[in-house]
């Protein structure tokens, strides 16, 4: 496997747009990783603020910083242009508005070269104005072999979670021409599901690593029809490409995944009534029939109550189905909240 040498040099691809108000925190933390080997590709994506103006600096300071500017293209493009010009072994990802953990790089490519894997990955901490919190931490290392494995860590367990920002991954699942897709939002979904089908070791070990910065302009807590068409859309291409691969308890992990995509569509929808509900029409029609069609299975599935209404209501695509999921979607934020016992504040 390329890169298993322990002088393996690691490419760090940051998107940039308008972070420059977290960008210091974000880019220190990787130049101070104890892992040096690292190529640092600051990818302004046609800010208009003084980020470019904050990587130049960077760059004056660190000869392992590379400042790539381009127009404003979104996220995925500027990750693909990172990924254009990346020279590295191994290949991670940081957000800019996020920050990393001292030891994130020599952890990841330690447990890689121990176990022989293709993908290292850890957990990461969601970081409000008022405190964090670990999404997990054992210190538990899997290693999960084979697509069934990873797909089953992926589902099931959850170790291997959706997000590129808190793994490691080999270059050469670059090399040939993966990349992410341009204007669409939750890209990281696509990429793990090829890789997926690629891959033969993954490593996890349930320790945070990256710190999530949680933000209210953010995609994952500005949702919109379009994004949440986005995620469905994904995570059923994701279904579509490996149904007839795996046992029948993940295929129906994977319709039950499509199914909290459809729990979000519909709740966008009611809030977004009008026009561009209109616009949506015929995308919301294959969402409809595609409940129709798995409804039963999902019905006598071990899945909770919750998808199982999300499948019987969201057979029809009307308003009155949209407004039914969305006060139902609603009242289950409000009981997790009040279960955690904690009102967390998210950045501005």
């Amino acid at each position: 496997m390329d890169g298993d040498r322990r002088d393996a040099l690691i490419s760090v691809i940051v998107p940039i747009y308008n972070m420059e108000k977290y960008l210091p925190e974000c880019v220190d933390s990787i130049r101070k990783q104890t892992y040096g080997n690292l190529e640092i590709l600051l990818v302004d994506d046609g800010s208009t603020d003084g980020s470019l103006r904050t990587c130049e600096e960077y760059a004056k300071k660190d000869s392992r910083i590379r400042v790539i500017h381009r127009e404003n293209g979104g996220l995925s493009a500027a990750r693909n242009t990172g990924l254009d010009q990346a020279t590295g072994d191994w290949i991670g990802f940081v957000d800019s508005d996020d920050w990393v953990e001292p030891d994130l790089y020599e952890t990841l490519l330690t447990l890689a070269q121990e176990h022989q894997a293709e993908v290292a990955c850890g957990w990461h901490f969601r970081e409000y104005v008022n405190g964090h919190e670990p999404v997990s931490n054992t210190g538990k290392v899997d290693v999960l072999h084979g697509m069934e494995e990873i797909a089953r860590g992926k589902l099931s367990d959850g170790s291997f979670d959706v997000a590129v920002w808190n793994k490691l991954y080999v270059a050469t699942f670059f090399a040939d021409g993966l990349r992410f897709p341009v204007g669409k939002k939750h890209e990281d979904h696509l990429i793990n599901y090829h890789i997926m089908l690629d891959c033969n070791t993954v490593v996890c070990i349930d320790r945070p690593l990256y710190h999530y910065r949680q933000r209210k302009g953010s995609i994952v807590h500005a949702p919109s029809v379009r994004s949440m068409l986005d995620m469905w859309e994904l995570r059923k291409d994701g279904y579509d490409k490996l149904k007839d691969m795996l046992p029948q308890d993940l295929r129906i992990k994977l319709i039950y995944d499509c199914g909290m995509s459809i729990n979000k569509v519909w709740a966008s929808a009611a809030v977004e009534n009008g026009t561009n509900v209109r616009e949506y029409k015929k995308e919301l029609k294959e969402i409809a029939d595609f409940c129709k069609k798995h409804c039963q299975e999902i019905a006598a599935s071990p899945f909770g109550a919750y998808v199982k209404f999300v499948f019987r209501v969201a057979r029809h695509d009307n308003k009155l189905a949209f407004y039914t999921i969305f006060s139902c979607y609603k009242i289950s934020l409000f009981v997790k909240g009040v279960m955690q016992g904690k009102k967390w504040v998210t950045f501005e």
